[in-house]
C-alpha cells in the first residue's frame, strides 16, 4: 500500500502543461515514424496494409507518450541532469573539432 502512495505522491509532482508540450513536440517531430511505417507496409495488401498502418501509428505514439513519461521521471534525478549536460557539452565540443 505504501508503495502504491509513494507512486502516486510522484506523479502528483509532475508539471502537466510541460509533459503536454513534450508529448506536442515529439508526435508533430515524429515524421519519421511515418516514412517507417509506410516502408514496412508497402507490400501488404488493401485491409493489411490499413492495418499496419493504423497499429504502426498506435504503436509509435504509445511508446513515445511512455517515453516522454519516463524522461519526465528521470529528469527530477539532479545527477542525471549534470551527466546529461556534461554529456551534451562533450558531444558538442567533438561536434566543433576538426578531426
Amino acid at each position: 500500500m505504501s508503495a502504491l502512495l509513494h507512486a502516486a505522491e510522484g506523479i502528483a509532482g509532475i508539471d502537466w502543461v510541460a509533459v503536454g508540450k513534450i508529448i506536442l513536440a515529439d508526435v508533430l517531430l515524429g515524421a519519421d515514424n511515418a516514412v517507417l511505417i509506410a516502408l514496412a507496409c508497402r507490400r501488404l495488401h488493401g485491409r493489411q496494409r490499413r492495418l499496419g498502418i493504423l497499429w504502426g501509428t498506435i504503436g509509435a505514439i504509445l511508446l513515445r507518450v511512455m517515453f516522454v513519461f519516463i524522461v519526465v521521471h528521470l529528469l527530477q534525478w539532479p545527477l542525471l541532469r549534470l551527466l546529461g549536460g556534461v554529456l551534451l557539452l562533450w558531444i558538442g565540443i567533438k561536434l566543433l573539432l576538426p578531426e
